[in-house]
């Protein structure tokens, strides 16, 4: 777990503010109730480029040890989080600034994420992960796509082509909605992997995400 939080909390976000951070200047951060250290004055662009590639050695290291430890699908999984992490902000790609970013990224990473927390603790790859995965995904990516919205003006003056700047806010009534429902279809068709109890927490769990997801702005 140590090299996602590595990957995801120090690389991925430094990267991003560094690369965002004309966009985050002109952004009010108290309506998205965020909070960012190179518009707060906390940190330099060179204490953030710093800090991004110490972490980013630490997990190198945490990934060889954890090869060296359980074998190849480590460098497999490792992969992907770095994937994740700096193709979200940094060119080529840049796929942060691109339509469809929650399937060219933040699905892939986070299906990823419980399949290889699942195998370094049991050793072995399991089918049942891989669809609580899915389910994790499809949460995570309803939260995302509230997130978006609310960066539409910012990310639209900043030239950025998200999903919402290419297909407008009501890309919502059309794709989000699909998102929500099969969120809850792929819950019930696996009803027979999971015990009564885990399906009440990931059930509880989406619908945490209901007030969020049904207020998504519309214009």
């Amino acid at each position: 777990i140590f090299p996602v939080i590595v990957l995801q909390a120090f690389i991925a976000h430094a990267v991003n503010d560094l690369t965002d951070e004309k966009v985050d200047k002109k952004t009010d951060m108290k309506a998205t109730n965020r909070f960012k250290v190179l518009v707060s004055g906390i940190a330099s662009r060179s204490d953030l480029a710093s800090i991004a590639i110490f972490f980013l050695f630490i997990s190198l290291v945490s990934c060889v040890l954890l090869y060296l430890a359980l074998g190849y699908y480590i460098l497999m999984f490792y992969a992907v989080g770095v994937y994740a992490a700096l193709s979200y902000s940094l060119p080529p790609l840049k796929l942060g600034w691109r339509p469809f970013v929650e399937w060219t990224v933040i699905f892939p990473v986070l299906v990823t994420l419980v399949v290889a927390i699942n195998y370094v603790a049991t050793e072995a790859l399991s089918y049942f992960a891989l669809v609580i995965g899915i389910l994790f995904a499809l949460i995570n990516i309803i939260w995302f796509l509230v997130s978006r919205a609310m960066d539409y003006e910012p990310d639209k003056a900043a030239g950025k082509i998200t999903t919402f700047v290419k297909y407008g806010l009501t890309y919502k009534d059309w794709v989000v909605h699909p998102y929500y429902s099969i969120l809850v279809l792929v819950l019930f068709l696996y009803i027979q992997y999971i015990s009564l109890f885990n399906i009440w927490v990931y059930f509880i769990c989406a619908l945490m995400f209901l007030p969020f997801y049904c207020n998504i702005p519309t214009k």
